[in-house]
């Protein structure tokens, strides 16, 4: 069961590095591209 768990968190954080990337290219880095407003 602990693989799922594994896995899903490896696929969480895959899909969100690439959002958060995105997010600091359209927002030009403001506020250091945290805040996902």
């Amino acid at each position: 069961m602990k693989r799922i768990s594994l896995t899903l968190t490896a696929f969480i954080l895959a899909a969100a590095l690439p959002a958060e990337s995105l997010a600091l290219g359209l927002g030009g880095g403001r506020s250091g591209g945290r805040s996902s407003s």
